[in-house]
Formats: C-alpha cells, sequence, structure tokens
C-alpha cells in the first residue's frame, strides 16, 4: 500500500489546534483530574506504617485513574467529532467503564508479558494494541474486539504511531519541565493528537469483512 497510513505531523497540528480552541476547558478539567488524582495517590504515601490502608488507597486511585483516562478519551472523541465538550462529558462514558477497565488490565498485562521478554515486544504490542480504548467508547466493542481491532488498523504504520508516542512523551516532558504547569497545555495535545492517529488509522486501514458480507464460500468446481 502506497497510501500513507498516518500523517505524524498533521497529528501533533490537530492536537495544538484544538488545544488552543478549547484551552480554558482543557485547563479547567486537568485541574479537576490533578486534584481527583492526587486525593487517593498523595495520602497513601504517608500510611507506609499501615500496609493494608495503602494498598486499598492505591487501588482505589487506579479505579479511579481508569476513569480519569476513559473520560479524557471520551473527550477527545466528541471534540474529534466537531463537536463543543462540555463538563457534563466528563460522566457521559460512565456505561463503558467495567469494559474499559478490563480493556486497561489486559492490555497492561500484555504489555507486561511483553517487558519480561526482553523489553521490546512490550514496547511492540504497547503502541500496537493502544488505541483499544477508543473502540471501546467510539464503536462499543468488547475488551478482546477492541485490542484485536486496534492491532488490525495499526498494520503497517507501527513506526509512524511510533513516532508519535516518541513526540507525545516529549510534550509532555516539556510541560514538566516547566515547573509541572505546561502538563495542563501538554496533555490536550497529546490526546487530541493521539485521536488524529485513530480516526485516520481507520480510514487508511484494510476493511473488517465479516463471514456474512464475505457471503456463502465459493463452489468447488468438479474434478475431471
Amino acid at each position: 500500500m502506497d497510501e500513507e497510513r498516518l500523517d505524524v505531523g498533521g497529528a501533533v497540528s490537530y492536537g495544538w489546534r484544538t488545544m488552543v480552541d478549547n484551552i480554558l476547558f482543557f485547563v479547567i478539567i486537568g485541574l479537576i483530574f490533578f486534584i481527583v488524582t492526587a486525593i487517593f495517590y498523595v495520602p497513601a504515601g504517608f500510611a507506609y506504617k499501615y500496609p493494608y490502608i495503602t494498598a486499598i488507597v492505591y487501588i482505589l486511585g487506579f479505579l479511579v485513574s481508569v476513569y480519569v483516562h476513559m473520560a479524557m478519551v471520551n473527550i477527545s472523541l466528541i471534540v474529534s467529532r466537531g463537536e463543543k465538550p462540555t463538563y457534563s462529558d466528563l460522566f457521559s462514558a460512565t456505561k463503558y467503564y467495567w469494559k474499559f477497565l478490563l480493556a486497561d488490565i489486559l492490555y497492561s498485562l500484555l504489555v507486561l508479558a511483553g517487558m519480561i521478554l526482553c523489553i521490546i515486544p512490550g514496547i511492540y504490542w504497547g503502541v500496537r494494541y493502544h488505541f483499544n480504548a477508543y473502540f471501546i467508547i467510539d464503536q462499543d466493542m468488547s475488551p478482546i474486539d477492541a485490542i484485536r481491532r486496534s492491532g488490525q488498523i495499526t498494520k503497517g504504520a507501527w513506526w509512524d504511531v511510533f513516532l508519535l508516542f516518541v513526540l507525545s512523551w516529549l510534550i509532555m516532558l516539556a510541560g514538566i519541565i516547566l515547573c509541572g504547569v505546561g502538563t495542563l497545555f501538554a496533555y490536550p495535545i497529546v490526546f487530541m493528537a493521539i485521536v488524529f492517529a485513530y480516526r485516520q488509522l481507520q480510514e487508511t486501514a484494510s476493511p473488517v469483512v465479516t463471514p456474512a458480507e464475505a457471503g456463502p464460500p465459493a463452489e468447488t468446481p468438479p474434478i475431471a
């Protein structure tokens, strides 16, 4: 296929433009997410003398962080459709939470297994199956189908997606260097760049043909 699968520069430019267009909204929800996450993780750091309490707080923190990730994926999908996001969109994807959580756990285990196998497989699988979260919310797929479909749309575009993730990491690093405040502007750029990639990879991916669409198998001609 000679067609360009992913415009990495276009993805980052799109992330920048949408961040600027919705800057106040993104800054406010970024602050909300930071405060909510800190409520769980900061106290756990001072409760090391009580391991059971620490474990419970960290588990709750993990569940909240998954919800935050889900909300951001949902908001980025809404913005990518050309719609104006609202604060109620923080809760509009709640019905997908348990599927999202299961997919997140399966994806994390897959990446962890790859990291154990000399790291490189973990990086490869982490990039290839990253878009599962978007399929769950955007197309209401099951966790397994979402992971499988992510692998299909990244086929032939792995290096482009990997480059986008490296650039995203550098953008977040720049935000951290700017006294941490820059992350309020960096994270929407990253999320919107990734949802741009999700949309474009779907458009350029080979279509999925189900058995029903493929029709009955052709009859084998008789052997003379």
